[in-house]
């Protein structure tokens, strides 16, 4: 069933103060209908959608299908912790035969007060700084794209704060 556009009566002009405002329903014009498989509903673009965003992002292809994902993470790429002190917490060590690469982190904070937390590699720039509030925080997917650091350099969660209490869960692996 395509959108539908609501008018409020509070954002209706009133043409005299006598008349009561009601909700009116404008019915949209079906332009563009996707083909439907087995797998994805159709997606149906209307004249009173807007021509960029989302919309415009999956009508010209969506850049990522199953297919497209081939890699399987196993338990050793996974690491998870919390970042207890102040500066840097290793979550990767260095290791003299490969570099880390990233595909996905996730970060929370746990504290009891708003947090600040960036990622690095080494001593290098600080990288997806935030300040998060206490009991949120972010996920970074880099599907179809990879971080990586320099052969032998440690990848660090970073924190101003004494006692961060920030957990965090990356997956990547050395290459």
């Amino acid at each position: 069933m395509p959108f539908k556009k609501l008018i409020l009566p509070e954002l209706q002009k009133p043409k005299e103060k006598a008349e009561k405002l009601e909700p009116k329903i404008e019915h949209a014009e079906i332009v563009r209908v996707t083909p439907q498989t087995e797998e994805q509903k159709p997606i149906i673009l209307t004249k009173t959608d807007p021509t960029g965003g989302w919309k415009r992002f999956i009508l010209e292809g969506d850049p990522i299908s199953v297919t497209d994902i081939t890699k399987a993470f196993s338990e050793a790429d996974v690491y998870s912790g919390k970042a207890t002190a102040q500066y840097d917490n290793t979550v990767k060590a260095a290791d003299p035969t490969g570099s880390f690469e990233i595909s996905l982190i996730d970060c929370w904070n746990n504290s009891g007060a708003d947090r600040n937390v960036a990622f690095r590699f080494g001593t290098g720039t600080l990288r997806f700084e935030k300040k998060i509030a206490d009991k949120t925080g972010f996920i970074l997917n880099l599907v179809k794209t990879k971080w990586r650091g320099g052969i032998n350099t440690p990848f660090n969660i970073y924190s101003y704060e004494t006692s961060p209490a920030v957990s965090y869960t990356v997956f990547g692996e050395l290459v």
